[in-house]
């Protein structure tokens, strides 16, 4: 099976026997986001909003990717709803590596990427905790499929807003959907890991002009303190309404932790 970030819009079978997959065109998207799969695959799917939602695992493992699914359906008409714009893909695949990927996770618009741990569920075995990681790392991702997929910041330097922003939404997500676990006062914990390293001497502002010069320093930017720090941000944000620009310095601070241990660059 192949997999990418549209649907499969035709397949040829070629005189010595192999395929030829033809995909229907993307919107104008960041080329980070591209994603192109071929594996044994299974995929099992279903509808939300008359849109497709469909989870791809390695063959014999589709049971484990039921609560996905149905996590992953109901997120679609959430962020539906609360975004204000429908979902703009005519699918959004969840995929599962084979095995552990850097990062654990991947937003390809319409077509997630993720490590096998984060995403499979098994009932025999897995528990309650695997279960709000399957949650967590869906609502994440697929927060990402509006605030960094569909609306892309301009340059690296300000993917600390996109991360920071994406693990707001999985909390938010959670605490409408799954008020039981509450997840809100288990952020509190993201929180106070931004805030012990904000506490460093060796901490610096989130933007720093000049120092991110590709996407992996920016990832460095926003990586643990400061993504913790964005997501704290987004919550005092969130809960004043107050200004909130580019630079993000006074609100974010305001806010909480949103400073990054200088080490991370190097």
């Amino acid at each position: 099976m192949a997999v990418a970030n549209m649907p499969v819009a035709s397949t040829e079978t070629l005189p010595d026997g192999m395929k030829r997959v033809h995909f229907a065109t993307t919107p104008k998207m960041s080329t980070y986001l591209y994603f192109l799969a071929i594996g044994d695959f299974d995929r099992i799917s279903t509808k939300s909003d008359g849109t497709e939602v469909g989870v791809v695992v390695n063959r014999g493992d589709a049971e484990k990717a039921r609560v996905a699914l149905a996590e992953a359906s109901r997120l679609l008409h959430y962020y539906n709803d609360y975004f204000g714009v429908p979902f703009p893909l005519p699918k959004p695949d969840l995929i599962v590596a084979p095995g552990a990927i850097t990062g654990g996770s991947m937003e390809n618009w319409g077509a997630i990427f993720y490590s096998q741990d984060e995403l499979l569920f098994d009932p025999a075995r897995s528990t309650e905790a695997d279960r709000q990681l399957v949650f967590e790392v869906v609502s994440h991702e697929m927060a990402h499929q509006w605030f960094g997929d569909l609306v892309t910041m301009a340059w690296w330097d300000d993917l600390w807003l996109n991360e920071g922003f994406a693990r707001w939404m999985q909390t938010k997500a959670a605490d409408a959907m799954h008020p039981e676990w509450e997840m809100g006062l288990q952020a509190l914990a993201i929180a106070e890991r931004g805030k012990q390293a904000d506490a460093k001497p060796s901490t610096h502002p989130i933007l720093r002009c000049g120092r991110v010069h590709h996407r992996a320093a920016g990832q460095h930017s926003w990586a643990g303190a400061l993504a913790s720090g964005a997501a704290a941000a987004e919550r005092g944000y969130r809960g004043r309404r107050g200004p909130l620009d580019r630079s993000g310095s006074s609100a974010a601070q305001r806010a909480g932790s949103v400073v990054l241990d200088a080490q991370t660059w190097d």
